[in-house]
Order: C-alpha cells, then sequence, then structure tokens
C-alpha cells in the first residue's frame, strides 16, 4: 500500500497567469482546479486513465504535422509508456494498454490517426492563414489559440476550412457522453472556449464546432447563450489566476481534480458531503480507518470507518495494493473507487454510498481500474 504523509499535504501552482482550454470543466471558482495543470511532486498524482494515455500519445503524434509514419510514431511511443507502465505495481496491470481499453476503441483511434485531416489540411502544425492583420487565424492541426490579452490559452485539434467558416474539431479518445446521453459539459465548455478564442482574430466567418470520439461525431451549439455561459466561467478563472490566489476551495471542481489526494480542505470538507450529498457531483472516494480485512475468491475485502463515523464495505480490491489483516487500525484514502447506488437517508436526504468495489465479476472484459489507495500518516 502507498504511504501519504501529512507533510505531503499542501498544493503548490506555478503562476503561469494563464487559463487553460484543455482545464476548463464546470468549474467553481477554487484556484487549485484552475491551475491544476501547475501542480508540483507529480509522484503523488492520481493514477490517469488508459485512455487519457493514450489520448496524449494521439496528441504528441499529431503534434509532429506530418501526415506519414503516424502509425509507427505511435507504436513507438506505446512501447515507451508500457514499459513505464508495467514497472510499476499501481499501473502494470495496465498493460498491454490495447487489451485495457479495448479492441473497439483501439481500431477508432488507429483509424483516427491513418486519416486525420490528411485531405484538407496543410502536413505542417504552423498551417495556413485565414485573414490579413498579425491577429490571423491559423489553419492546420494541433493550433494554439490564445486571448488577443494573453490570458487564456489552448490547443485545437484541428481548424479546417468550409464554405463560409471554419470547422473546429476536438478528438477525445473515451467517451464523449454523459450517463444521461448528453454531450458531456466539460468537453462543450472547452469547444465554445475554442470557438471564443477564435472569434477574437482577424476572422469574420462561420465557426462551427465538432466533437468527435472516432466512433460517434457530434456538433456543439455555438450560440449567443453558450457562449455567454463559457465566457462567465473563463472570466471567473482568469479573476482567480490574476488574484494570485492559491487557497483551495472545495467544491463542484473537486470531482476530477487530481490535487485533492493532498488537498487537506478536500479532506475536511467530505465528512459533510458524505452525510449529506450536495447538488453537485462529488469524487468516487471514501477516505477511513480499516476495521476488518478478509478475502473473497482473488479479491480482499475490507470494513471501515470513514471519516464521518459511518460503517462501509469495500469488495474487490485487487491484490496490487497488498492490503493484509496486518493493516487493521490504519487510516487510509482510496481514490476513484466504483460504488453501489447513492443511500437515501432521513427526509429523502441524498448520502453517500456505503459500498464500494474496485473489481466485479459482472464487469466487461475491457474494464481496468484506476482505484489508487494510500495509507495516510
Amino acid at each position: 500500500m502507498l504511504i501519504l504523509k501529512r507533510a505531503d499535504f499542501g498544493v503548490g501552482i506555478a503562476d503561469e497567469g494563464i487559463v487553460r482550454v484543455s482545464s476548463l470543466s464546470d468549474w467553481g471558482s477554487c484556484p487549485i482546479a484552475i491551475n491544476r495543470r501547475s501542480i508540483y511532486n507529480p509522484s503523488l498524482e492520481l493514477t490517469k486513465s488508459p485512455t487519457a494515455i493514450i489520448g496524449s500519445i494521439v496528441h504528441a503524434v499529431l503534434e509532429r504535422g506530418e501526415d506519414t509514419g503516424r502509425i509507427e510514431l505511435f507504436n513507438s511511443l506505446i512501447e515507451e509508456i508500457e514499459l513505464e507502465l508495467s514497472l510499476s505495481s499501481r499501473t502494470s496491470h495496465l498493460v498491454p494498454l490495447r487489451k485495457t481499453i479495448g479492441e473497439s476503441k483501439w481500431r477508432t483511434t488507429i483509424s483516427r490517426l491513418e486519416s486525420f485531416g490528411v485531405a484538407s489540411l496543410p502536413s505542417k502544425r504552423r498551417g495556413k492563414f485565414v485573414g490579413k492583420s498579425n491577429r490571423r487565424l491559423r489553419i492546420g492541426r494541433e493550433i494554439f489559440l490564445e486571448s488577443s490579452d494573453k490570458s487564456v490559452g489552448g490547443i485545437a485539434d484541428q481548424i479546417s476550412a468550409f464554405d463560409n467558416g471554419v470547422i473546429i474539431d476536438e478528438y477525445k479518445t473515451g467517451d464523449i457522453f454523459a450517463r444521461d446521453g448528453r454531450t458531456k459539459s466539460s468537453f462543450e465548455f472547452q469547444l465554445i472556449a475554442y470557438g471564443l478564442l477564435a472569434e477574437e482574430y482577424d476572422f469574420y466567418g462561420k465557426i462551427r464546432l465538432r466533437l468527435s470520439n472516432g466512433e460517434s461525431t457530434v456538433d456543439v451549439n455555438f450560440t449567443d447563450s453558450s457562449k455567454k455561459v463559457v465566457s462567465e466561467k473563463i472570466n471567473r478563472a482568469k479573476d482567480v489566476v490574476s488574484r494570485g490566489d492559491k487557497t483551495p476551495i472545495p467544491g463542484v471542481d473537486c470531482k476530477y481534480c487530481p490535487m485533492r489526494l493532498v488537498c487537506g480542505d478536500y479532506y475536511e470538507a467530505v465528512m459533510g458531503w458524505w452525510n449529506h450529498a450536495p447538488d453537485f457531483d462529488i469524487p468516487s472516494d471514501i477516505i477511513g480507518e480499516i476495521q476488518s480485512v478478509s478475502h473473497e475468491a482473488n479479491f480482499t475485502k475490507i470494513k471501515l470507518l470513514d471519516l464521518a463515523g459511518r460503517p462501509c464495505v469495500v469488495r474487490g480490491i485487487s491484490a496490487r495494493h497488498k492490503i493484509s489483516s496486518n493493516d487493521v487500525g490504519k487510516k487510509i484514502a482510496i481514490f476513484n473507487i466504483s460504488s453501489k447506488s447513492q443511500q437515501v437517508g432521513e427526509g429523502g436526504r441524498r448520502l453517500h454510498p456505503l459500498s464500494f468495489f474496485e473489481n466485479s465479476t459482472s464487469q466487461r472484459s475491457s474494464f481496468y481500474s484506476v482505484t489508487d489507495i494510500f495509507e495516510l500518516q
């Protein structure tokens, strides 16, 4: 089991002074979430999902801007990252990545690399220009866009021309739809932000936004109302960055923030959230003291008392975490764990689940776990 010491707690942010579009999500006002790409101490980061890893490799390949040799470069980078993953007990189970993400997603990724922008785009990343001033909009792959005051920036996967304007494409390796069937709001926010940045260039045509994961492609609305929502989020983020505030504000931003691992304010906040779940989605984590350890088939089962004093059970824990009866009495933090349905308390109050699992016999063959377990000292 990994060790997390109290001395590791604390958050550091590099003063970049820029809001990055790639981290735009359902922002509240936490400066840690807004600046999370600038965290320190990477050894304390939570495990990245295989789709995120492959997505980063795809971007690295496309960033080269060459139409030939993409698959060879992709395979080479995959070999390098798989070797690195295989050397750690935290990530060795994710190898090979092709099997982990599933054959279907792997094939669509390869197909995308083979066909991405070959017919309609220049071969080099820098692309060609639309417009006649110093703020001309570039057409091509992996195009860096930034606001006129240089306070907001990001790299669009692809910008291509059509009859009366441009299409901005964003590609995701994983699912682009939420559980309710709608496009994930964080992805929409990112594309709309790219559209807003494009409008600041010397370009007056129509802007179309398109989101794809290789299997599905959807258009994202670029309307006055959607622009207003994202503009307000960006302005709020810019205000946080300009103030230089580094005080965590637990809330809506915690869901996907990797810094919650070492954020003391998050640990304090979850106790209240577990007893009375807020309106926003909270992380799938559980923190508490181990009460008992037993074994079921090839997995471990633990019972613990969480920070809010609630008895919880976690089943299907992988042997890679090396939890045994000797760990009874230890305080642990489990991050990114699956859970049963949400509990409902007196008066219809929503409660954080009491039953969790890492592995289940009913899971599909392509399932992978990015659960991390730390002993808190």
